[in-house]
């Protein structure tokens, strides 16, 4: 709005457009973009609009940012917060901060690229077959490879699991719950998340502490 785009950087002495220009300049590099084309054309013809349109996007092989410093520390946790919420709904999150783990991941899949070696393409994950990834710098080959989930899923399976013995079970018998999930969720570039959240009933609601020793 005006205020923000106007008065304060005014006041501050600050240019926004030239401020737009020059963040453009220094991250607008094709090394830390991805394309993704879906269409009903054929490959060839999918890479005869996609090629003229984004070979000429430069490669400055800019580093992006990362903040490896996570924005909860130690004396920001162990709190709790309740919410009042619009809508009926009863429900417990409890979120753990934890480290990036995006580079612990592997597709699957290796795209083999004649200018900048092997990259990593998510392809792999959904079943593609027989396709082409478009980059700056040319057309890639696919190849598959392992395939081998990120840390959290481990963790998620564990207690998502529904089978007897289970975290989710021990609630159900005693009636504090309609269903639990969790995972990861990346915050930024060094850091994310691994929450739980569980659909409470309305005996739950009276048993938060309960629940949450369980849980641990």
């Amino acid at each position: 709005n005006r205020e923000t785009l106007e008065t304060i950087p005014k006041s501050k002495g600050i240019d926004v457009r030239k401020e737009l220009l020059k963040f453009h300049e220094k991250w607008y590099s094709a090394n830390i973009m991805t394309l993704v084309v879906l269409g009903k054309e054929s490959l060839d013809d999918l890479e005869a609009i996609v090629v003229p349109l984004f070979s000429e996007v430069q490669d400055t092989s800019v580093t992006p940012p990362s903040w490896p410093e996570h924005p909860f520390p130690p004396e920001l946790r162990r709190k709790r917060a309740y919410c009042l919420p619009v809508k009926d709904l009863r429900s417990l999150s409890i979120d753990f901060p934890i480290p990036d783990t995006r580079k612990h991941y592997k597709s699957g899949v290796s795209v083999i690229n004649p200018r900048r070696g092997r990259q990593k393409c998510i392809a792999g994950l959904l079943r593609v077959r027989n396709l082409r990834v478009v980059r700056e710098s040319g057309i890639g080959k696919i190849r598959k490879g392992a395939n081998e989930p990120p840390p959290g899923h481990y963790l998620s399976h564990l207690l998502g699991h529904e089978g007897p013995g289970s975290l989710l079970s021990a609630l159900k018998e005693r009636g504090w719950c309609n269903s639990l999930v969790g995972g990861t969720r990346i915050g930024a570039r060094g850091f994310g998340f691994f929450g739980v959240q569980v659909d409470l009933t309305e005996e739950g609601v009276t048993h938060i502490d309960d629940i949450i020793k369980l849980v641990f």
